[in-house]
């Protein structure tokens, strides 16, 4: 990564959502080819551990 900064935050709320992040992950990495970006998961205390 440059030290250009970051283009692009992208914020996702989860809940329960263990078993998705990666699938989110890999789908913006593959949308996001190119870019400079971060996501950041956000949970209120899922219990399967999100």
């Amino acid at each position: 990564m440059s030290d250009a900064g970051l283009e692009l935050a992208v914020v996702v709320p989860t809940f329960n959502e263990s078993r998705n992040v990666p699938l989110m992950v890999a789908a913006l990495d593959a949308a996001l080819a190119g870019r400079r970006w971060e996501v950041i998961f956000v949970d209120d205390n899922s219990p399967d551990g999100t």
